[in-house]
């Protein structure tokens, strides 16, 4: 017989399974349908045997707990709790980040095409009312030169479906939510980071705990979850930390790679290879320039993209807009038909490569409207 202990391990395990096969079936396809399916599955099921042995106090807090799905594509870091009503908010536009995510992993540890997931991320976050009048992209890769037979290809062999990678990473999200309520871990917009952080660290902490009787492939999902933060705050820059109140994603990815990538046949190689890389290289602006500098001359259109934004901004160097112009002719010249075009296009329109140049400017501004991109047509009428 089990002990009661036992009986909640068996209990999570199993749910834990039912998800993921509901993941893998019904949620196979995204939409913001199936996202609100799976979230009242979490909320339903996995929420009451999470907290089922949590103490009495934790119990109250989280009884009647909501999950609060909001329609907001372009809401991507949009995932809160409110203890005072009981609610997880969490905006379709983050599921499809996760989602996107997790699928660009996947093809990137398939593939062996290193920064794949980078470079889809920045295209998708550009993607934004201001300069966008399109879809979700379909097939990410299409936009890297990787055609659909590959990505197919890609997705379909890996040992960790889309599907459950992503469903794994919600829950992942939503515990880590639930623990802000269950422990009262909330903080004023007035209160200082060193508070926040620390509260933020309780909720991660809470997170763990109550979530090691899932399933060790649980911290898949951590790490999936983090590297789409990872995402966001490399689009936004460091110097722009959208989570400065959290703790940061460097401790957060050095917990996760050793906690779980040591573990034997729990995780897919492919992809602790991916983090464990991840978490070598990337993190700090150290040496940042020099690491976009190398991939760039090993014909990488995104890190070309990158160093013209350092030169446009002035950041990590010297602002210096020629410069900066002629990066984002190189993005172009080497395939970035998309954000390294409309940075090239604005370059010529605005005569960074002579007057001569402006009827060029025109052309690929034209193409980039046609294609869906708002802000072309706002840079061919001069604005």
């Amino acid at each position: 017989m089990f002990g009661k202990h036992n009986k909640q391990r068996f209990g999570l395990a199993f749910t834990i399974i039912l998800i993921i096969s509901y993941s893998t079936t019904v949620n196979a396809e995204a939409s913001e349908e199936n996202f609100k399916l799976l979230l009242n599955d979490i909320q339903k099921n996995i929420f009451p045997l999470v907290i089922a042995d949590r103490p009495h106090s934790e119990r109250l807090r989280t009884q009647d707990v909501k999950v609060v799905f909001v329609t907001d594509f372009y809401g991507r870091n949009v995932a809160a709790a409110n203890s005072d009503t009981k609610e997880i908010i969490i905006s379709s536009g983050f599921m499809w980040g996760i989602w996107l995510y997790s699928e660009a992993t996947v093809i990137e540890g398939y593939t062996e095409n290193e920064h794949f997931r980078e470079w889809y991320f920045h295209y998708l976050l550009w993607r934004h009312p201001t300069y966008w009048n399109g879809d979700i992209p379909v097939q990410p890769a299409e936009f890297f030169g990787l055609n659909e037979e590959e990505t197919n290809k890609a997705i379909n062999n890996s040992a960790f479906p889309v599907s459950t990678l992503f469903t794994l990473a919600i829950i992942d999200v939503l515990l880590h939510e639930l623990g802000h309520i269950a422990l009262d871990a909330t903080y004023e917009e007035s209160s200082s980071n060193a508070y926040k952080i620390a509260q933020e660290i309780r909720a991660d902490n809470w997170a763990i705990e109550a979530g090691r009787s899932l399933d060790d492939t649980s911290g898949l999902g951590k790490l999936i979850s983090i590297g789409y933060i990872n995402e966001l705050e490399r689009f936004y820059g460091f110097k722009k930390n959208i989570y400065a109140t959290h703790p940061t994603t460097q401790s957060r990815f050095k917990f996760y790679v050793e906690q779980w990538c040591s573990l034997a046949n729990v995780l897919s190689d492919k992809v602790c290879l991916i983090y464990e890389k991840e978490y070598e290289r990337t993190f700090s602006t150290d040496n940042l320039l020099m690491k976009y500098q190398a991939r760039e001359q090993k014909g990488e259109a995104h890190a070309a993209i990158k160093l013209g934004d350092f030169y446009m901004e002035g950041h990590v160097v010297a602002k210096d807009i020629p410069k900066a112009c002629n990066y984002y002719k190189k993005s172009y010249e080497l395939g970035d038909l998309n954000v390294g075009a409309l940075n090239y296009g604005w370059c010529l329109i605005r005569g960074y490569f002579g007057t001569e140049n402006k009827v060029k400017g025109d052309e690929i501004l034209r193409f980039l409207e046609e294609k869906g991109w708002l802000y072309a047509g706002r840079l061919r009428g001069g604005t």
